[in-house]
């Protein structure tokens, strides 16, 4: 059944929120897909992925993030979901620590939250 309005109607901008730390790749080819589905319908994403390749971090020669880089990282992350419109989750978010405090920020802001 195709619906009668477009997801970009409910929200102009989503945050990609998913497990990242411990998985191949970072994950990045999961938010990179997200990502690209969901453009397609005209919304904005911001994507941590993307992000953390702007910042030089590369799933393939940088370890873990640990320390500073990490609080750095989960500061931003933060302030992209207080940002958005709403929330996407991943596949797999519940057994990721930062995915599970973007959740519960997003629902403590009252965002839309959705679910791959």
């Amino acid at each position: 059944m195709k619906a009668d309005y477009s997801p970009a109607e409910i929200v102009k901008s989503v945050y990609l929120a998913g497990p990242m730390r411990g998985i191949e790749d970072f994950n990045f080819p999961a938010f990179d897909l997200a990502a690209r589905n969901l453009r397609e319908f005209g919304i904005t994403v911001i994507s941590p992925a993307e992000h953390d390749r702007e910042c030089g971090i590369d799933a393939v020669s940088t370890p873990e993030l640990t320390g500073e880089q990490l609080r750095a990282a989960i500061l931003w992350d933060l302030k992209q979901v207080a940002n958005c419109d709403g929330i996407y989750m991943l596949h797999g978010w519940e057994n990721s620590k930062g995915a599970r405090v973007e959740h519960a920020l997003a629902v403590f802001l009252g965002k839309v939250i959705c679910y791959d």
